[in-house]
Order: C-alpha cells, then structure tokens, then sequence
C-alpha cells in the first residue's frame, strides 16, 4: 500500500492503555506491516492493532484517542500532528479497498452455504476448533475475555479497586513480568483483577486477562505468594490458547457460529464462567516454578507453604531458598494490597 510504505520509518510518542482498568503508560506509536505497532520506550512490543481495524474515538484539543476494538477499552492517545494525519490517511486508503457489500452479496452467501455444506459433511470438529482457532483476531479474543469477566463479575462479584491496593498490584505485576521474553512464561495482559470471593487461585481468561482470588493477599503473610500463583498461571498457559478450552466447552455447533459470525450465545459464555470458578487448576511443574521464581530474585519457602504445608510437593521451591532481592513490596504497600478489597 503506497500510503503505509510513506510512512514505513515514522513514529511518535502516544499515551497507551491496555484495558480499562489499566493505567495509562507513555509508548512508542509506529507503522508495521499493515498494523499499528505500540511498544515501551526498551523497545519491547506492547500491542499490534491491524490498521482496518482502528478507528478514531475522539479529537479534543489536539489529542487524538485510537482504539482498534468497538468497546473502546484499549487506548491510545496521540497529539502529533504528522502521527495523526498518516494514520488517518492510512484508514481511509483501507477504505478505498473495501468491496461494497452489495456487490459481493451473492457471492458470499453461495461461498458460505458451500463452506456450510463442506464442514458439516467432511470436515471434523477438531479441524474446526483449530481453524477458529487460526483465524480468531486477536481484538476478538479480548472482547472475549471481556465477556467472560462481566459473566464472572455476577458469580463472584466485582473487582476490588481501592487505590492504593491497586497501585501495589501493579508493582507485584510489573516484577511478575520480568525484563525479557521467555518462551516458557505468558505474561498477563494489564493489571490482573482481584475479586472478594467465588474464585479459584487464579483464572486466565481469552485476550490475557488474568483474574486472582483476594485469599492470595488476605490468607498469606507475604507479597510473594500473591507472586507466585501469578507466575504459576503464566506458566500453564505457555503453549496453550485460552479460547480452546471454551470452544470445546461450547460444542461443534456453536463454534461454527463464532467462525461464521463472529459471536458466541450468551448462555455459552455464561455457562463456561460458571465452568471456570468450579474447576480445579492444573497443577504446575515446580522446578519451573522455581526457576520463574529465581529469575525475578523472588522467595520461594513462603510460596512453597502455601501450596502444600508438608513439603512433599514443593521440594524445588524450598531447595531454591532466598530472600527477595529487592523486597518485593515495602510493608506499608503489601499492607495497601492486603486491604484491596476494603470499602
């Protein structure tokens, strides 16, 4: 596209925002190829938004605020005059390539009752599940998640929000994320949510969304099993697709229709919450566990209490014995987390 390669070398500084409990963070805004890639300032990639898919919410005062889902809950705002023509100019070059929709109508219909036709009759669930699962946007999978977070809020009630509880969740998460990739570790996306009761230790959701049981601050005497159950659900998601398991909760039929559609029934996504806080975890390996753990100069005998008093299972984690370095969290922090779910 001539109007992308103009602009291929351009960037600019943006505020960004992963979802709407996030805070806003500065980043890089550039072009990549044929998306919009927002990165910190080591360079590290935060978040792509393919360029047919962002659009303009709001122009205030020379600040212009993108969002690449219809929920508008990821942000990001920009004042740079050249940034903000470029991707303007951009969207509407994708818009001149857009077929009108009255012209390919019939085609589309006849291709879709053909693709009907070929999937019931030759085509296996599994085959569909991973094809879903190939062409599932990512922007997709957030909304998603978000989805499944609302079904939840009503089981388990809402997110705990005290400020200062929130600002100590956001140091325990940052330290969680560590400094550079690592093949065997999911990091969640945004600040995890903390809910009061009806949860199991953690839950990870469609998008990277990950929700935490309040016990893992109020039931423990250091930041660093709050730490350690986050580190654990990352580990269990490395390699995995969080939307697998609720494509094969929802049945052939209504993956086909999130294929066809796009959508799933409500009552699937309400009965795969409900599904969700009843489930037992996986158990994780503990000498990854550990090693997670070391990385991040974390200790580990606290956590290994809290999964399993005895010792039996957790001998990795008491053999990597150290003290937090640096402290995790002050003592006035931990004891701000510890009170996230206060009114």
């Amino acid at each position: 596209m001539t109007a992308l390669s103009q602009y291929a070398l351009l960037e600019s500084t943006g505020l960004w925002r992963a979802d709407a409990d996030a805070q806003r963070r500065e980043v890089i805004v550039s072009f990549g190829n044929a998306t919009l890639v927002i990165t910190d300032n080591a360079e590290r990639v935060l978040s792509h938004w393919s360029l047919a898919a962002v659009r303009k919410v709001s122009d205030k005062d020379g600040v212009v605020t993108y969002s690449p889902d219809a929920d508008g809950t990821e942000l990001v705002e920009i004042d740079d005059k050249t940034m903000v023509e470029a991707i303007d100019k951009v969207r509407k070059a994708i818009d001149r390539t857009r077929p009108h929709r009255g012209r390919l109508r019939a085609a589309v219909l006849a291709g879709s009752l053909a693709l009907v036709g070929w999937i019931g009759f030759f085509w296996m669930p599994p085959a569909m599940v991973d094809h879903t699962l190939g062409v599932l946007p990512k922007v997709k999978r957030a909304e998603i998640g978000r989805e499944l977070s609302r079904e939840i809020t009503r089981l388990a009630g809402p997110a705990c929000t005290r400020r200062e509880g929130t600002r100590a969740l956001q140091m325990v998460t940052d330290r969680v994320r560590g400094t550079s990739d690592n093949a065997d570790f999911v990091a969640p996306v945004g600040l995890p949510q903390i809910h009061r009761s009806g949860l199991p230790d953690s839950l990870w959701l469609p998008g990277g969304k990950l929700l935490l049981s309040a016990t893992l601050v109020e039931d423990h005497d250091d930041p660093e099993v709050l730490a350690g159950f986050m580190l654990a659900a990352g580990l269990r998601q490395a390699g995995q697709d969080p939307v697998r398991p609720l494509l094969e909760f929802a049945g052939l039929r209504h993956t086909f229709t999130l294929l066809t559609t796009a959508q799933l029934p409500q009552d699937v996504l309400r009965g795969y919450a409900q599904a969700l806080v009843q489930n037992p975890l996986e158990d994780v390996e503990m000498g990854a566990l550990a090693d997670q753990m070391r990385l991040r100069g974390l200790e580990t005998t606290t956590l290994a209490a809290a999964i399993d008093p005895s010792g039996e299972r957790t001998k990795p984690l008491l053999d990597a014995a150290q003290l937090s370095d640096p402290p995790l969290l002050s003592d006035r922090d931990w004891l701000a987390l510890q009170g996230i779910c206060d009114q």
